[in-house]
């Protein structure tokens, strides 16, 4: 096991836009916005993991894409997050993207267009199933972070054959997920006990910032909504993704799992909670 190469995570002005998240899932999401609305709380308060947490891989990995403007696709976005890591891993090499987000949900896209636009990049977005996506131009590269978890495991094949579909030739995937070794496929939600440790872990948090005091007691009664609702399909491991990628013809040019988070303090577990979990980590080339 690895850990996240040294990089410094791109700026990210959470205590900005997690308001607006609150706001616009309530405007635009159809039935996530115990999820969308939230998110940005949470990784807030610093209780659950997004891109930002391993910056060093994906600037890595991106640094693999060779375009003097290469097309990017952020396949799936709980928020800006993965779009930030992205914009900021070809910002350190001068490079100019252009970044098409794609997302079920209008409200992470709306974040991302805001993202963009207050960090001067230019940036497409769609609302669309990844599987029905059908882009004029093909892709340099398809980036995502615990994606897979969207998905069963009998669905997450043609998403990678999409994924490849998708790219031009010698374009790369590039992408991490939590593993779960030995949970099955079965979705994995939080149980009782964990429910009750997140919502408390959540108003301690809130109750610690003097700039949450007015919104404490609605982001606490989100939580309990959130902990009752939210949970994942599980990625057994390595070989999972392996295969998968493997099948659909890509060249996998790394794969490992690494530690890739360090833990919350306010000892809570859960399906999305940050924590000492390992990640699998890809790079694959079509």
């Amino acid at each position: 096991m690895t850990r996240d190469p040294a990089a410094p995570a791109p700026e990210e002005p959470l205590a900005e836009s997690a308001p607006l998240a609150w706001r616009l899932a309530e405007e635009q999401c159809r039935g996530c916005a115990w999820n969308h609305g939230l998110w940005q709380y949470l990784r807030l308060l610093g209780l659950v993991t997004s891109p930002s947490h391993q910056p060093g891989f994906y600037r890595e990995a991106l640094a693999g894409v060779d375009a003097p403007s290469p097309r990017v696709l952020v396949s799936g976005a709980a928020d800006y997050a993965m779009l930030a890591v992205v914009l900021d891993a070809f910002r350190a090499r001068k490079a100019q993207p252009r970044v098409t987000v794609i997302d079920l949900c209008e409200t992470p896209l709306a974040l991302s267009r805001w993202y963009a636009e207050r960090f001067s990049a230019r940036i497409e977005t769609r609302a669309a199933d990844i599987r029905d996506y059908e882009p004029q131009e093909l892709f340099d590269a398809v980036c995502s972070d615990n994606f897979f978890g969207r998905f069963r495991h009998e669905e997450r094949a043609a998403v990678v054959a999409k994924w490849k579909a998708l790219l031009r030739p010698a374009g790369i995937a590039v992408t991490a997920s939590r593993v779960r070794p030995g949970e099955g496929t079965a979705a994995v939600r939080f149980d009782a006990a964990q429910r009750q440790a997140f919502c408390d872990a959540v108003r301690r948090a809130a109750d610690s910032r003097p700039d949450l005091e007015k919104q404490a007691d609605a982001i606490a009664a989100r939580a309990a909504l959130y902990a009752e609702k939210h949970f994942t399909y599980p990625l057994a491991g390595v070989d999972e993704l392996r295969e998968l990628f493997t099948g659909a013809g890509f060249r996998i040019e790394q794969l490992d799992t690494a530690q890739a988070a360090a833990g919350n303090r306010q000892a809570a577990s859960g399906p999305s909670v940050r924590g000492f979990q390992s990640y699998a980590r890809l790079v694959a080339r079509a």
